[in-house]
Formats: structure tokens, C-alpha cells, sequence
């Protein structure tokens, strides 16, 4: 499986989208102001690509939309808890 171009997919839904802007899929707009976070695709632990932020940020730290690469060079999203230090 080829593994997509991680600056083709919408931070916000993970969709190819291009270079579309806001994304066609869910309408998520990169552009917007936010405050200084983790870059959009930023790649975590060689295995983490970084999408939105999910929720508003608090007390408790920043949850992020993620997709994770597979051992076979795919994409896919992690189910549960992502392994501790990842958690942005």
C-alpha cells in the first residue's frame, strides 16, 4: 500500500484534499489564527502524523486528531490511548 502524501490530507478529517483550503471534506480551514501549538503533519516518534486539535485546550493538556503509520508504510488512526510522552 503507498502511503499517501501526508501534504495532501486535511488536518481536520484526514481526506485527501490537496491543496484545497478550507478542505472540501469536513471544512476545516488550516489558515485560521490558533495559538501556538504543534504544527499541522508534524511527525511524532517517526510514527505520529499531527492533525487538529480535538476539543479546546485546559488544565489537562492538548488531545490531537493523529493518524499512525503502519509497518507497512500505510495510515491509519490509533484506537485508545496513544503510548505515554505522545500525548502532546
Amino acid at each position: 500500500m503507498t502511503e499517501p502524501n501526508a501534504d495532501h490530507l486535511c488536518p481536520g478529517c484526514f481526506a485527501e484534499k490537496g491543496g484545497a483550503n478550507p478542505c472540501p471534506h469536513c471544512g476545516y480551514d488550516e489558515q485560521a489564527a490558533r495559538a501556538p501549538l504543534l504544527p499541522h503533519r508534524a511527525l511524532l516518534n517517526g510514527q505520529f502524523l499531527i492533525g487538529r486539535v480535538l476539543g479546546k485546550p485546559g488544565g489537562f493538556g492538548i488531545t490531537y486528531g493523529v493518524l499512525r503509520r503502519s509497518d507497512a508504510g500505510g495510515l491509519s488512526r490509533p484506537q485508545g490511548r496513544t503510548p505515554g510522552g505522545v500525548r502532546g
